[in-house]
């Protein structure tokens, strides 16, 4: 008679699970500044998606609330009861946005205060750049001119930062406008990134032109360098309008807006790191 095997207890039935689940490439993940990062911030911008959404919703709800009452002719107790649970509902739902809102704000923090040290990996980019740069010439320069936005940008945020919590005297004023002007050296990243990956774009047709025959080559108008190529696109057509926004005093976006493109930049952030 073959031995029965011995049944597993609660804590270990647990660790049998955990071994087979992604935890070993969620604690990589988690140990990793630039991976963590892309975690977070497809974390923040869902957050702020999800409570712009939700404050929109009821704040209409409640506005129809106030219209029918305005319309009523004559309003009895039964309608008075029944506008008073439907201002609570949405009273409730408002407060968890808040709360919601309130976590997005924290991890935003929290991004922000990690990068006060961002400068170190800028530094070694830098380093990366001038001792292998690029072989084609307009990307080479492209990478030039974003490093140098880049090592600029970090200081000015983290100042802007520091002074946000006290640590530099400041005036909010002054504060606003170094967001502004580091937020502006971003958006000149993001502009460059699109020049690289145009150019990239280029050289991937004429090496594929070189491969392939006439006819085949005319098929290739929808072809792309690479999924990673996808992404950054996709990425980068998020944070334009982003980096826009946050160059300007009042901003142009609205927090549902600024929700949105945030999460779709971080879903082109956290997709390649789980599925490759």
């Amino acid at each position: 008679m073959p031995s029965e095997k011995p049944s597993l207890s609660t804590a270990q039935r647990a660790a049998v699970y955990l071994r087979n689940s992604q935890l070993d490439k969620c604690a990589a993940f988690a140990a990793n500044g630039g991976t963590l990062d892309a975690h977070l911030t497809l974390v923040q911008y869902s957050l702020q998606f999800i409570s712009s959404s939700m404050q929109k919703v009821e704040l209409a709800k409640l506005s129809r609330v106030y219209l029918n009452l305005l319309q009523s002719s004559g309003v009895s107790i039964n309608t008075v009861m029944k506008l008073a649970g439907k201002v609570l509902s949405v009273q409730q739902t408002l407060d968890a946005a808040n709360r919601i809102g309130s976590l997005a704000e924290l991890v935003s923090d929290v991004r922000i205060f990690n990068r006060l040290w961002g400068l170190l990996p800028l530094l070694q980019w830098y380093v990366s750049v001038i001792e292998n740069p690029p072989t084609d010439k307009v990307i080479r320069y492209v990478r030039y001119l974003q490093v140098a936005a880049n090592i600029l940008y970090q200081p000015l945020e983290n100042v802007a930062y520091l002074a946000s919590h006290n640590v530099i005297p400041m005036s909010e004023s002054a504060q606003l406008r170094l967001w502004c002007e580091s937020c502006k050296l971003w958006a000149a990243h993001v502009v460059l990134e699109f020049v690289r990956l145009y150019r990239e774009y280029v050289l991937y047709k004429e090496s594929k032109r070189s491969e392939v025959s006439e006819k085949t080559s005319s098929r290739l108008y929808y072809d792309v360098p690479s999924r990673d190529w996808v992404l950054s696109m996709f990425m980068n057509a998020a944070y334009l309008p982003l980096t826009v926004h946050w160059s300007l005093p009042q901003g142009c976006l609205s927090p549902m807006q600024v929700g949105f493109f945030g999460t779709v930049a971080g879903i082109s952030q956290v997709y390649p790191l789980w599925f490759k």
